[in-house]
C-alpha cells in the first residue's frame, strides 16, 4: 500500500512538472510569436513611411 502511494505521488509530481513545462513552452511560443509579429509590424510600418516619403 505504501509503495503504491509512493508511485502515485511520484506520478502526480511528474505530471505536474510536465504541465509546468508545457505552460512554459506555450508562454515561450507566444512570446516568440509576438516578437515576430511586432518585427513584421515594424517592418511594414517602416516600409509604409519610406513609401510616403519617396512619393
Amino acid at each position: 500500500l505504501f509503495i503504491e502511494h509512493a508511485i502515485y505521488v511520484a506520478l502526480h509530481i511528474i505530471s505536474k512538472a510536465k504541465l509546468q513545462n508545457m505552460i512554459r513552452f506555450i508562454e515561450h511560443a507566444i512570446y516568440v510569436a509576438l516578437h515576430i509579429i511586432s518585427k513584421l509590424n515594424l517592418a511594414s510600418l517602416l516600409a509604409s513611411l519610406h513609401n510616403k516619403y519617396i512619393q
